[in-house]
């Protein structure tokens, strides 16, 4: 198989993750409003959203985060998958990144230690920053 195609495993893997996430944000968020008797109105207000329980707030806040760092994994990813310029070695990190936003992923919507969500989060910037070296490196060697 064609290495630069296995880079399309890990981009649908963080796809994956993405949807995951969003419906374990409704399976927490939506009993909360409802326990709480939350008005259509009230779903305006996004301060609604502030006062639901912790782990209905917690996942709601990693699915938010699914749309920040990553969207550099994605221009990272389909700029390796369309040039040509991709390999075993950014597949690997491509699989380490999403590896750390499924850890900080679990680690959000569960006990949420920010030390733990931070270790993996810098884990996957760094992968991140290597996928782009690496690229710029094989971009202007050739």
């Amino acid at each position: 198989m064609n290495v630069n195609l296995t880079m399309m495993g890990p981009i649908l893997a963080q796809v994956a993750l993405t949807l995951i996430v969003l419906f374990y944000m409704e399976c927490r968020r939506l009993p909360a409003l409802s326990a709480r008797g939350t008005t259509p109105e009230q779903l305006q207000d996004p301060k609604t959203f502030d006062e639901l329980p912790a782990a209905a707030k917690y996942s709601s806040q990693n699915f938010q985060n699914l749309f920040e760092i990553p969207v550099l994994f994605y221009v990272l990813s389909f700029c390796a998958l369309i040039t040509g310029l991709g390999g075993t070695m950014m597949v690997t990190l491509a699989w380490i990144f999403v590896g750390s936003r499924v850890v900080h992923s679990l680690i959000h919507c569960t006990y949420n230690t920010v030390i733990h969500r931070f270790i993996a989060f810098l884990v996957g910037v760094f992968a991140l920053i290597a996928m782009l070296l690496l690229l710029i490196m094989r971009f202007w060697m050739g």
